[in-house]
């Protein structure tokens, strides 16, 4: 990812999924090294969901699986202060697990006023 554009890249991610909704815990590591973890549940259904991630900062999100039921789309919008300024970050994470289901990938795309950072990410099963 290249030097500082990981450092909150989820080192580990736990997913789990009920009928209706997934949940997903991440955990990362602040530019100190100090760990931490997000929890995050979005529904399934493609409606609006609101979540408080790192530094108790919201998130709104909508889900929806492609049409063949592979892919899960992740569409969010957070919204902080900084530096006494509003930002807004838009992303899409697609998330697409292996045929052997030993693999996650998620393709993630971020925009900002910073301008736009696209990483893709891989996580092995445990």
């Amino acid at each position: 990812m290249g030097e500082g554009r990981g450092r909150m890249a989820a080192s580990k991610i736990k997913i789990s999924q009920d009928d209706n909704a997934i949940t997903l815990e991440k955990t990362s590591a602040r530019p100190t090294g100090e760990e931490f973890t997000s929890k995050e549940t979005i529904t399934l259904d493609g409606k609006e969901c609101v979540n408080t991630i790192f530094d108790n900062r919201t998130r709104k999100s909508t889900a929806n699986w492609s049409a063949d039921g592979k892919l899960l789309t992740i569409n969010s919008t957070s919204v902080f202060e900084r530096d006494g300024n509003t930002m807004e970050i838009k992303s899409v994470e697609i998330f697409k697990l292996s045929d052997d289901g030993n693999t996650l990938s998620i393709d993630a795309t971020s925009s900002s006023p910073r301008g736009e950072r696209k990483q893709t990410l891989v996580y092995d099963k445990k």
